[in-house]
């Protein structure tokens, strides 16, 4: 079988709702991050969470073993010049790409095509920021990410539309959403060479449940697409592992092939 979408647990056996900081952490290490710091935490990572990003996240890992590896949110100059003084604030996924020196795209990186705009098309940078880039399809940015995929051994895009859709809880809004995400994973699918592996994972589960505008404790989406599903992939710690193990490198403490987890 040539990959599949399972849903995955993000609760790891710690009590409330699971949260972006903690979710990302254990997506991006292979660690149970809310039971290391003992609860759901989030939007941004705590500096205990930063220390397993930095020692454990999968870019670190990946770099230090040689590989070549991008990330292709583009994020605005002013957002950019704040994170270069100390100041600015990121979620778990910039962060672990920061900690681990790998470039922040900016805003002509969009420009010219070599970043994509988190909400896919660039409609947001215009209407949101009046900052002046081009406007793509949803289908388009699925092209551009595989172009840019192409040229890294390892690339990894973040999306928070859903989340923001689940929270405003409108079953329009959802839907929506939904329908252009899809378009854009159509792009990336019709663009997609051989060999190539796409990995989609959820931190946590939310638009699925628009009655409330929460996190929920369903299993978090997920799906394995470009070779058969790993035999491990059943929580939102088994994703950094299964990503290292398709690169052919081994997970901070593997003992016999297997991450040290917990």
């Amino acid at each position: 079988m040539r990959g599949g979408a399972l849903g995955l647990d993000a609760g790891l056996d710690v009590q409330g709702l699971p949260q972006s900081g903690t979710g990302q952490t254990a997506l991006l290490t292979g660690l149970n991050a809310p039971a290391r710091v003992g609860a759901h935490l989030g939007p941004f990572p705590t500096a205990a969470l930063r220390d397993l990003l930095a020692t454990h996240g999968l870019p670190s890992v990946a770099r230090t073993a040689g590989l070549r590896v991008a990330f292709a949110n583009a994020y605005p100059d002013a957002v950019l010049a704040r994170v270069a003084l100390g100041r600015g604030r990121l979620d778990a996924i910039g962060r672990a790409m920061a900690l681990a020196g790998v470039r922040l795209r900016g805003q002509d990186d969009l420009r010219r095509g070599a970043a994509l705009s988190a909400s896919l098309t660039g409609h947001g940078w215009r209407e949101h920021l009046g900052i002046d880039v081009p406007i793509w399809s949803e289908a388009e940015a699925g092209a551009r990410l595989v172009a840019l995929a192409a040229q890294y051994d390892l690339t990894a895009f973040a999306h928070y539309a859903t989340d923001a859709a689940g929270h405003r809880a409108t079953r329009a809004g959802a839907v929506q959403t939904l329908a252009r995400y899809d378009a854009f994973l159509a792009g990336v699918l019709a663009a997609l060479p051989d060999g190539m592996i796409v990995v989609l994972a959820s931190d946590h589960g939310n638009i699925e449940d628009i009655s409330h505008g929460r996190h929920t404790r369903n299993p978090a989406l997920a799906a394995w697409h470009g070779a058969a599903v790993p035999d491990r992939w059943a929580a939102t710690t088994d994703v950094a592992p299964a990503i290292l193990a398709a690169l052919g490198v081994a997970a901070p403490g593997a003992v016999d092939g297997r991450p040290a987890m917990g």
